[in-house]
């Protein structure tokens, strides 16, 4: 075959999908992701601690704002309808927090060794 100046070669398998990993892939945070590096080990330690301190830290700051709150608006059906929803809010992303830095804190003591292993 022959080509000719000008002409590109035809190709017929599909193109590769740059998305896709080999093996199974796990984003950080996952259940099953791993922290390859000392770096990325380091890192994810102090970004679950700073999740879940930050979490523990919103459950006392909560009580203040719903003082506060109740303070500042002078309805006290409307400041006790404010203050509840805010709290259920502050609360709802404080256990969040708390729930991903734990699975971030747990990962990074999790070993690649002990992840071969299952699979």
């Amino acid at each position: 075959m022959t080509l000719r100046r000008g002409t590109l070669r035809q190709v017929y398998s599909p193109l590769p999908n740059l998305g896709q990993s080999k093996g199974p892939y796990h984003a950080i945070g996952s259940k099953g992701w791993v922290p390859r590096t000392v770096t990325a080990r380091v890192g994810v330690l102090l970004l679950g601690t700073v999740f879940t301190v930050g979490g523990l830290s919103m459950i006392p700051a909560s009580y203040v704002l719903k003082q506060e709150l109740r303070n500042s608006i002078s309805l006290p059906w409307l400041g006790f309808l404010v203050s509840f929803l805010a709290v259920a809010v502050v609360l709802a992303i404080a256990l969040f927090a708390i729930w991903y830095g734990g699975r971030l804190l747990s990962s990074g003591f999790r070993r690649l060794s002990d992840q071969v292993a299952k699979n």
